[in-house]
């Protein structure tokens, strides 16, 4: 299996997707994070972020509590499709991140015609998350031997994502590159030194 941001997996099933990324997932950990017994920490770009949830309850009736060692079952062998809520929707019991992971932008279209345009199916880039002050539930946990940072959903503020998609200012350098390269073959010092500034501003709008 490829582990590169670069690849992308299209899959006829849930099921099967949760698979695939739960192994990428599992590759990124052996690769970064510390081994069980290290007295190392594993990194902050790297967090599990888990569901806060219950059984669903009859009307005019008493919410079931999900016990530790079902939830403990849920939050580790569970994906998204084996979780529904609401109206038939589903939902991934634990979310598994780490920073520049593709992610896609679950939502209505109605910030389309906003800065940055955005809508239901946009890919975006994992960042970081915002903790809220003293998140209890922020801890460490042990994924497939590994350290791991976890916490509960109702410990997060947001997260912060990076839109992959280009900006009009990204498209616009990229063709002024393209030009100034295929205008002038046999390029001057001056030529050289403009494409290379171009190249410069261009790498800091996409960090």
């Amino acid at each position: 299996m490829q582990n590169d941001n670069t690849w992308n997996y299209a899959c006829p099933t849930n099921r099967e997707r949760n698979s695939i990324t739960a192994g990428i997932f599992k590759k990124h950990v052996w690769a970064r994070c510390p081994y069980k017994t290290s007295p190392n920490n594993p990194p902050d770009s790297t967090i599990i972020i888990e569901s806060a949830f219950g059984a669903t309850a009859k009307k005019n009736s008493r919410a079931t509590r999900i016990r530790n060692s079902l939830l403990h079952r849920i939050l580790n062998t569970c994906g998204d499709a084996d979780i529904t809520y609401g109206d038939n929707k589903r939902a991934d019991p634990a979310l598994c991140l780490y920073k520049g992971m593709n992610l896609f932008y679950v939502s209505g279209n109605e910030q389309m015609t906003e800065t940055p345009p955005r809508g239901n199916g946009t890919v975006c880039k994992f960042v970081s998350v915002k903790l809220k002050d003293n998140a209890r539930s922020h801890r460490i946990r042990i994924y497939n031997g590994y350290k791991v940072w976890a916490v509960s959903i109702e410990d997060i503020q947001w997260i912060t994502v990076e839109l992959m998609d280009n900006t009009d200012e990204v498209d616009t350098l990229e063709m002024k590159i393209r030009e100034l390269s295929s205008e002038n073959e046999e390029q001057t010092a001056s030529t050289a030194q403009a494409l290379q500034a171009l190249k410069r501003e261009l790498e800091i709008l996409r960090i």
